[in-house]
């Protein structure tokens, strides 16, 4: 019998179009980043086009890429709003709200490495 006839299988991740998300930046290699960015098309079943807002680009991500997040940020619903061509209602126009995100992603434990015994040989 199939696995996923008694498990379900797993759970896909479905995002929206317009939806807040922090995409995986692979621009550093030594440096594990996250940049906020929004779903912009859907491409296929796990594959999609994000708006990258700090970059102003686009990025292709795999749904293994994109995680959600519950950033609220007045900067990011007046750029997502005048994308669609929707008023805003702000307070303050001409305030900007400038927000970086640091995601602190767990590291793995350092083990102690000791020097190895040599062989020494005595007479």
């Amino acid at each position: 019998m199939i696995q996923s006839a008694y498990y379900g299988g797993k759970d896909t991740r479905k995002f929206r179009i317009g939806e807040k998300v922090i995409v995986k930046d692979y621009r550093q290699t030594n440096k594990s980043t996250w940049i906020l960015g929004i779903i912009k098309k859907i491409i296929g079943k796990c594959t999609y086009i994000v708006n990258m807002l700090e970059l102003n680009r686009e990025w292709k991500r795999h749904t293994n890429q994109i995680r959600k997040t519950k950033v609220q940020s007045r900067l990011i619903d007046h750029e997502i709003s005048t994308e669609f061509g929707e008023t805003t209602n702000s307070d303050n126009p001409n305030e900007v709200v400038s927000k970086e995100i640091e995601i602190a992603v767990p590291s793995r434990p350092k083990r102690n490495i000791k020097p190895p015994d040599r062989l020494i040989y005595e007479r």
